[in-house]
């Protein structure tokens, strides 16, 4: 009796497991996308780094950028759905950092990098981001933590050197769920990175939403914030509370009363399907 109902149990249980998974099948490049794009990729011991330069364009051109989280899955993906809905446009830089790994998502690095330490106070100064990266064990990967030592790896090793070869008049950052949250960090913390946020789907379940401040005044001058969902995804639990990203983005409105800000929802789609619709919303205000 016993083997038979932890039989049933592995049964009801592995569909929600498999569906916890993310999905690793990572997008052909179309042919409209090597035609529109310049590709090149840069790897580190445990970063690849996807940068997609416009043909045709000039170096006295001015730029836009996009830089988007989970590049290995999602970098494809976005060159795909703006060379078919934005070919017009010759002046959108999309700047992927994902892993060096033939996964579309390495959950434990990924979980590790996006996730903020919790009630820790932030070194005002740049760790020594090879030395820190070089000491986590496998293991302790799923508890995040490395947020702002991920941080300031993009912006010494991708976000200035960009800057530096290019006329970037404007630039936007994407992540979606951990990635998301990774998203809302930036803006938090670092606000004066990047010109427009758009936070897709942000995990507000972890940690109960520790991460967001108290104090949502955005003390540094943006373009835009946006926060997107799905209207399938359930909304997280903290205790009896309901963690509600309109919410956050409703707060975010009342405090920033000078920065546009917009909650935008994509109807029937859940957590994982909503990928798309939010990474083409991000290519429209990245390109405005």
């Amino acid at each position: 009796m016993k083997t038979r109902s932890l039989f049933y149990i592995h049964i009801i249980l592995l569909p929600l497991l498999l569906m916890a998974k993310p999905n690793q099948d990572i997008p052909p490049l179309s042919q409209k996308a090597l035609n529109a794009f310049h590709i090149t990729t840069t790897n580190y011991p445990r970063y690849r780094i996807y940068t997609a330069i416009p043909k045709h364009s000039t170096t006295t051109d001015t730029y836009a950028i996009l830089y988007l989280l989970d590049a290995n899955a999602q970098f494809p993906l976005a060159l795909n759905l703006y060379s078919e809905h934005f070919s017009h446009s010759k002046n959108l830089i999309i700047v992927g950092i994902g892993y060096n790994t033939p996964l579309a998502y390495h959950t434990p690095w990924r979980t590790y990098d996006y996730l903020p330490k919790i009630n820790h106070s932030i070194s005002p100064q740049a760790p020594n981001h090879r030395d820190s990266m070089q000491s986590i064990q496998e293991s302790h990967s799923y508890e995040g933590g490395g947020a702002e030592d991920f941080y300031h790896f993009l912006y010494k090793e991708v976000i200035t050197p960009m800057h530096k070869q290019y006329h970037i008049q404007r630039s936007s950052f994407f992540g979606h769920s951990f990635g998301g949250v990774f998203c809302l960090y930036v803006l938090f913390n670092h606000p004066q990175t990047f010109d427009n946020y758009i936070c897709a789907s942000p995990s507000l379940w972890w940690k109960n939403a520790a991460f967001i401040p108290e104090d949502l005044h955005i003390k540094s001058p943006i373009r835009s914030i946006a926060i997107t969902l799905g209207t399938l995804e359930s909304p997280s639990k903290r205790g009896n509370m309901t963690i509600d990203s309109k919410t956050l983005a409703s707060v975010l409105m009342r405090d920033n009363p000078d920065i546009p800000i917009v909650f935008k929802t994509f109807a029937n789609k859940t957590h994982g399907t909503v990928i798309p619709d939010a990474i083409t919303f991000a290519l429209h205000i990245a390109q405005e």
